[in-house]
Parts: C-alpha cells; sequence; structure tokens
C-alpha cells in the first residue's frame, strides 16, 4: 500500500542466553521457544503470500541478558520513527501450556480482538489479556518492556496453563522442556494475528 506501507509490525525475540557459569545453559525456554515462534511465524507469513499492506518486520536481539541491550540499540537506530510502529508483539519464554495470553497496558487494548481472534478461531485454545495502565518501567526484564518505555504499543505473547515455574536461568532449561505443538499453535496465532493488523 503506497501509504500504509510506512506503518510498521515488528515481532520479536531474543537470541542470546547466559552461555557457560561453567555449565552449559541451554535457555530451551528462556529463549529458544520465543525465538523459534517468531522465525515460524516469518516462515508462515512469507508463504501464505498474503499482500499485506503494512509492513512487517522481523527482529532477533541480542544481549537482552545483559539488560535488554539489543532492542535498546534496536529502537535508537531505527530507519524509521516509533510513532510508525502500529505493534510490536514479544515473544520470551512461550513452550508449555494450553492457551495464550497477551500482557499490555490499558491504552492499547483496541489491539486485543486481533490476538483472541486469531488464538480462539486459528489456534482453537482459550485466552486471556491482562492489561494494566501504562507505567515507565524503571527495571527492564524484556525486550517488550524496552519498546513499552517508548510508549510503542506492545504485547508480551505468553502461555497458559502451563507447567510453572518452568526451569528459568539453570542449566536444566533444556530441550525436553518444550512443546512443539503450543509452538507451532503459537506461531499460527503470531501470523494470523500479524496479517489482519496489517491489513484492518
Amino acid at each position: 500500500d503506497p501509504v500504509l506501507k510506512n506503518e510498521y509490525i515488528i515481532l520479536g525475540a531474543h537470541i542470546d542466553h547466559l552461555g557457560m557459569l561453567p555449565e552449559i545453559y541451554a535457555g530451551a525456554q528462556d529463549n529458544v521457544s520465543g525465538s523459534v515462534i517468531t522465525m515460524a511465524a516469518a516462515k508462515a507469513l512469507a508463504l501464505s503470500k498474503v499482500e499485506m499492506k503494512r509492513s512487517v518486520v522481523i527482529v532477533l536481539f541480542a544481549s537482552e541478558e545483559l539488560g535488554v541491550l539489543g532492542s535498546e540499540h534496536f529502537i535508537k537506530t531505527m530507519p524509521f520513527p516509533k510513532e510508525k510502529i502500529v505493534c510490536m508483539i514479544n515473544t520470551d519464554m512461550l513452550a508449555t501450556g494450553t492457551g495464550f495470553m497477551v500482557h499490555s497496558s490499558n491504552e492499547w487494548s483496541d489491539l486485543v480482538p486481533y490476538f483472541r481472534t486469531a488464538c480462539e478461531d486459528w489456534a482453537r485454545r482459550p485466552f486471556k489479556a491482562s492489561l494494566t495502565p501504562w507505567a515507565y518501567k524503571a527495571q527492564l526484564f524484556t525486550d517488550g518492556n524496552m519498546f513499552q518505555n517508548f510508549q510503542v504499543p506492545t504485547f508480551e505473547l505468553k502461555s497458559t496453563g502451563g507447567k510453572w515455574p518452568a526451569p528459568y536461568h539453570v542449566p536444566e532449561d533444556t530441550m525436553d522442556e518444550l512443546d512443539p505443538v503450543i509452538m507451532a499453535d503459537a506461531a499460527r496465532t503470531m501470523a494470523i494475528t500479524v496479517i489482519n493488523m496489517a491489513n484492518k
């Protein structure tokens, strides 16, 4: 679209983990799961041949574990103004469970139906939304938090009904913790959400 192509939907996840301390920290949930889901959604969008009016940006961030440095660099050096971002969808630790939820701010509640429709109609999973008033976050835990602080409409895609607490920042966070079925449904949910949002 000659006008809407200058508006952007961003899909993001972080690819780094803790490395060797001295054991290997594989980071399967945190955040192989989010990276794989984001790449799977990107592949689905590319293969769908759906022509989207808005542009879609796929980003896998580095240095999230060091203080969301990758997303900070990205948002400060983007080749387009942040006001042109329609939505940023961040995926982090999503590889177990029976349903999906999004965390966001009340100010962006008008975008929630896109996620609900994709989840309930296409992934056929239960859906919840957790919305709170927008507030600046002094302590950042996810790349999504960085975008939120710049007042970009941001949604953290999460699972519900899963094993919790999941192994977190421990060597036990290995591939056997991942459920490929819920991950595939998460990618499907994300792809359908993006298609509908891009062409609204």
